[in-house]
């Protein structure tokens, strides 16, 4: 195995974070013959997936329950354990975690309760000197060939922008801060914007006993069950329906654009039929970006929304009084206890990298992110990367993970970003010009910017076109694209001739990260053995769960014709 590098650069590197980003990382460089070291600031491993009540660390609450199914939730050669269900809690998420470091051996390279302070760049050296503090001892200055931020997004949170703010006497919390829902017990509660985190908490509180609470929201949101057409909904995605999604979308991006809306738009009135005609999706709120939604993901919060348990209103003008408000529509709001601001979080690099390195830095910008509103360039930052991961300054030593969102999974997601990262940095794949990486970063920034003339995005890093997943495929060398759904690839002729069962398994089911280990083409990352074994146990999960899906519905039918037939 080389001791070089990309660009002559040697082989030890930096990862920044042990949560699920920092720890695939970890894990793929160690493959790839780098000498990898990772610091993580907390005492243990996972990230915002190991609940704390500490008020100044992202973190889920200990009810809460992964949007993604376990089997797009999973690392590529590391499925969730047999008996953890189909949507783990967030407990069953830090344990597999902790199981994957243990497989792996990786807490060996993992410096746990040690806080990076200070990031420099000894150019001349061509090294990152990375300046640690550890719990009870002296700060430590070390010297890396390579550094991989893995610290998210969500690392300062967003307040909303409200006149009056001063003025209101109850309590003002972000979401980051909420840790302790039965504090609300007996309160009238108003929660600021609608998103996973929203929905959560709005359980939570209600749960705890809160007498009363809003929804405040400016623009109409899609909301969408776990299970749908008795599937995993993101079960209900598959590769064929990414390719043709794809075709329509290079040469008709408008008409790909409805499409996408009209079909989760019609996923949603076949889930929640009662939500057609509701307020808060209606009427004259805002339309939702159709270029860069996220469907909401909540199985209780229609059903709230149509008792009246949970009020939705308008967006706040401003603060009218200690405990009272006024929203856009012309509405006061009395007798508020406090305000729940779910309204995420912003990336801040400039505490520890110096500014050449800052990729939320304005002055690195083509017009310092003058095109963009004030917003994007204060609090909602936008990094302006290579594919939104390589650094175009350092493009060779420097990467972020976690501003990149392909939906639906981004653990597994970057599982494949750090693979095809580790390729192009062990010198194993063509690494593209500076020219070409410019040029594909100022082409999603234009984009970016002519997306936000049609309204607000709810994440600056959405790359869901299907070139962007090709190219990942491609620079990790998993083989996937070549032996699926390409007719042009002697590959796919020869899966399909002589395995046409696994084949249409692989085009037409589960997108099991699985099959990313499947396939030796001679280059890339390494293949796992059990991979094939893997995707055929996820699909067949998936088949015993529409069966019990369907017998479920069948009862559910014979039970209201007997109740119907006993009230005649």
């Amino acid at each position: 195995m080389s001791a070089m590098g990309s660009d002559g650069l040697g082989k030890s590197i930096c990862v920044v974070g042990a949560g699920a980003f920092g720890l695939t990382a970890v894990k793929n460089f160690l493959e790839e013959g780098f000498e990898v070291t990772c610091f993580e600031r907390n005492s243990y491993i996972g990230g915002l997936w190991h609940s704390t009540l500490d008020p100044t660390q992202t973190s889920t609450l200990t009810g809460t329950v992964s949007n993604v199914s376990k089997h797009l939730a999973a690392y590529s050669d590391f499925p969730l354990p047999d008996d953890c269900p189909l949507y783990p809690s967030a407990k069953q998420v830090q344990d597999y975690f902790e199981l994957y470091a243990a497989r792996f051996e990786l807490n060996k390279h993992i410096h746990l309760s040690t806080s990076v302070t200070r990031i420099t760049r000894n150019d001349e050296q061509r090294k990152w000197m990375v300046t640690t503090k550890a719990l009870d001892q002296p700060a430590r200055a070390q010297a890396f060939d390579c550094l991989i931020m893995a610290t998210g997004s969500l690392s300062r949170p967003r307040l909303p922008d409200i006149a009056g703010l001063n003025a209101f006497r109850g309590e003002i919390v972000h979401s980051q801060n909420f840790k302790n829902p039965s504090q609300y017990a007996g309160q009238t509660v108003l929660v600021v914007g609608a998103g996973a985190t929203s929905a959560d908490s709005i359980g939570y509180l209600l749960d705890a006993g809160a007498a009363k609470v809003y929804l405040s929201h400016r623009r109409k949101f899609v909301v969408l069950p776990r299970i749908l057409r008795g599937k995993a909904l993101d079960h209900n995605v598959s590769i064929r329906l990414a390719i043709i999604g794809g075709f329509i979308g290079k040469f008709m991006p408008k008409v790909m654009l409805k499409l996408r809306s009209k079909m989760l738009q019609g996923w949603q009135n076949e889930a929640f039929p009662g939500l057609k005609d509701h307020p808060a999706l209606t009427g004259a709120r805002l339309s939702g970006n159709p270029e860069n939604s996220i469907p909401l993901i909540s199985d209780h919060l229609p059903d709230l929304l149509l008792s009246g348990k949970v009020e939705s209103v308008q967006g706040i003008a401003r603060i009218t009084g200690p405990n009272s408000l006024l929203l856009t529509d012309g509405t006061t709001l009395d007798h508020v206890d406090a305000i729940l601001c779910c309204t995420g979080a912003h990336v801040d690099f400039s505490s520890l990298l110096p500014p050449s390195a800052d990729p939320t830095n304005p002055s690195l910008a083509p017009d310092n992110f003058a095109a963009l509103p004030p917003h994007y360039r204060d609090t909602g930052r936008v990094p302006l990367l290579y594919r939104g991961i390589i650094s175009l300054q350092y493009p060779h030593s420097l990467a972020f993970l976690g501003h990149t969102l392909v939906l639906p999974g981004s653990t597994s997601v970057n599982d494949l970003i750090s693979m095809g990262l580790a390729q192009l940095w062990s010198g194993k794949y063509p690494f593209p010009s500076q020219t070409e990486m410019q040029a594909e970063a100022n082409s999603f920034y234009a984009s970016l910017i002519s997306t936000l003339k049609n309204g607000e995005i709810a994440h600056a890093g959405i790359r869901s076109d299907l070139a962007f997943s090709r190219w990942l495929h491609e620079v990790a060398g998993t083989g996937l694209f070549e032996h699926v759904g390409s007719w042009t690839s002697w590959r796919c002729w020869k899966l399909w001739w002589s395995d046409r069962q696994f084949y249409k398994m692989l085009l037409d089911g589960v997108m099991s990260p699985h099959a990313w280990r499947l396939f030796d083409i001679g280059r890339g990352r390494k293949t796992w053995n059990g991979a094939r074994e893997a995707v055929e146990k996820a699909n067949a999960d998936m088949r015993v769960l529409e069966e019990r899906e369907k017998r479920r519905a069948e009862e559910e039918k014979c039970g209201k014709r007997g109740l119907k037939g006993k009230i005649a």
